[in-house]
């Protein structure tokens, strides 16, 4: 979320949901989830259609939030913003593919959706599936959400 209340706050004007998801990335949903929860908390309107979202002059916005409302910070996809080929066809392959999306979902601090992962460590939209299948089959992986809302996490050990 403070990802989100640095744009509005930066931006002057309002913002759309999808000017939002351009600069930040993020699944719709996570977007949506945490835009309305600033509405209620009184720290951002929200004006016409398609809405246009701003931050409230005067309101202040409080760095302590629960963990699973986290928006994920990501470094920049790959160059022109093309995802890189990956080979998953050998073992090692598929080995190497894993790795790069559990080192991924490492440096992340909250949920992330696998299109905005595959814009990261490259491959087609299956090699993501299939990989964040493998993933959360073993464990190490935690999964919430269904369809174009799925996000996923590195599982919590406790």
């Amino acid at each position: 979320m403070s990802s989100i209340v640095e744009m509005l706050q930066a931006a002057g004007t309002g913002l759309t949901s999808g000017e939002l998801r351009a600069k930040l990335g993020g699944s719709p949903s996570t977007m949506y989830r945490a835009v309305t929860e600033l509405i209620k908390a009184g720290k951002v309107r929200s004006e016409g259609k398609p809405a246009r979202y701003s931050w409230i002059p005067g309101a202040q916005y409080d760095v302590a939030r629960d963990d699973d409302d986290d928006v994920v910070s990501l470094p920049p996809p790959s160059k022109r913003g093309r995802p890189l080929v990956v080979s998953a066809r050998t073992l090692e392959g598929r080995a190497n593919y894993d790795a790069a999306v559990m080192n991924l979902l490492q440096q992340t601090s909250g949920w992330i959706g696998a299109s905005q992962l595959r814009a990261h460590v490259g491959g087609s939209d299956n090699q993501v599936r299939i990989a964040l299948h493998r993933l959360v089959t073993s464990g190490q992986v935690t999964r919430r959400g269904e369809r174009n809302s799925t996000e996923y996490r590195v599982t919590s050990r406790t």
